[in-house]
C-alpha cells in the first residue's frame, strides 16, 4: 500500500443507526486500555501491605511469601481473561474483573479488621482473587488495543505505551497510599475492593471492539503524533513524578501530591481531543511511512 492510499478515515465512524465521532470512538477505546492497565496494576499493590500482614498477623517469611505467590498465580493465569475476550468481548471481561478484585480485596479486607477469621488459607484466597481479577483487566486492555489499532506501523505504538502504563502502576499505588492512607493498610485496602471495580466500570464507556476493515484504521501521521507527543510525553512525565513524590513523602504523607498525580493521571483524556501536533513531529511519522512504503515497493 502506498503513501497515497494513506488517508484519514471518515471522521466518524457508524455505529448502529448513529454515529460517534471518530476521536471518541477510537481515542475512547485507547484511553479505556490506558486506565486499565493502570488499575490491572493492582497485581502490585502486593508490596505495600505485605510487611503489615507478616507483623499483624505473625506469619513467618514463608508464609507471606506464599500469600503472594498465590496472587501472582491469580496474575499470571491470563488464559481465562483471554478465552473471555475473545467469546464475550471487553466489556463482560471488565465487569467480571471488577467483582473478583472487589470480593479479593474485601476478604483482605475482612481478615484484617476481624470480620473473617483470619488464617493462611484466606489471606492466600483473597490475593490469588483479586490479583486474578485484575488479569482480567490487562487480558482486555492488549488484546481491545491490538484490534483497534490493527495497522502495521500503529501496533507497537499503542501497545508499547500501555506497557509502560502497566509498569508504573505500582509506583503510582505507592504514592496513593503515601499521600492518603498511611499508615492505615486496612482502609487502603478497602479503598482498593471499592476504587479499582468502579475505575474499571467507568472504561467501559470507551470499551468497545471495531468491527471495520483494519486496513481503514490505520493512524494518520498527525494521529500518531498525538500518541507520541501526549501519550508518551505523559507518561515519561509521571514516571518522574512519582519517583521524585515516593522520595518526598518517605518520611511523611502529602495530600497536595497525590491530588497532583491524580491531576496528572487525568491528564491522559487529552487524548480524546483532536489537538493539532507540532509540524516537526508530524513530518517525523510522515517521512518513515514513505520511506517504509518505498522499502515495500522495492522488495
Amino acid at each position: 500500500r502506498g503513501a497515497e492510499g494513506r488517508r484519514e478515515v471518515e471522521p466518524r465512524l457508524r455505529r448502529g443507526g448513529g454515529t460517534m465521532p471518530r476521536e471518541y470512538k477510537l481515542f475512547g477505546s485507547l484511553c479505556a486500555c490506558l486506565y486499565l492497565e493502570l488499575l490491572g496494576g493492582g497485581v502490585y499493590a502486593f508490596s505495600v501491605y505485605s510487611v503489615y500482614l507478616k507483623e499483624h498477623f505473625g506469619l513467618t517469611q514463608g508464609q507471606v511469601q506464599l500469600i503472594g505467590t498465590s496472587g501472582n498465580l491469580g496474575a499470571w493465569l491470563l488464559l481465562p481473561a483471554g478465552c473471555f475476550f475473545d467469546k464475550f468481548g471487553p466489556r463482560p471481561g471488565i465487569g467480571f474483573g471488577a467483582l473478583l478484585v472487589f470480593t479479593g480485596y474485601m476478604i483482605l479486607w475482612g481478615a484484617m479488621t476481624g470480620i473473617l477469621v483470619p488464617s493462611l488459607p484466606v489471606l492466600c484466597l483473597g490475593a490469588f482473587t483479586a490479583q486474578h481479577g485484575c488479569s482480567y483487566w490487562d487480558g482486555t486492555a492488549v488484546p481491545m488495543a491490538s484490534r483497534n489499532f490493527a495497522g502495521d506501523r500503529d501496533r507497537g505504538l499503542v501497545v508499547g505505551l500501555l506497557k509502560g502504563f502497566f509498569g508504573i502502576s505500582s509506583s503510582v499505588l505507592t504514592v496513593v497510599y503515601q499521600s492518603f492512607f498511611r499508615p492505615s493498610i486496612s482502609s487502603f485496602i478497602l479503598s482498593l475492593a471499592l476504587v479499582l471495580p468502579a475505575g474499571a466500570l467507568v472504561t467501559m464507556l470507551g470499551a468497545h471492539v471495531t468491527e471495520k476493515n483494519p486496513s481503514e484504521l490505520m493512524l494518520s501521521a498527525q494521529e500518531k503524533a498525538r500518541v507520541a507527543t501526549l501519550g508518551y510525553g505523559l507518561l515519561a512525565a509521571l514516571v518522574v513524578f512519582v519517583s521524585t513524590g515516593s522520595l518526598y513523602q518517605r518520611e511523611r504523607g502529602s495530600r497536595a501530591v497525590g491530588v497532583a498525580l491524580l491531576g496528572l493521571l487525568a491528564g491522559f483524556l487529552a487524548l480524546l481531543f483532536p489537538l493539532a501536533m507540532p509540524r516537526w513531529i508530524v513530518d517525523m511519522f510522515t517521512g518513515a511511512a514513505v520511506r517504509v512504503d518505498r522499502e515495500e515497493e522495492g522488495g
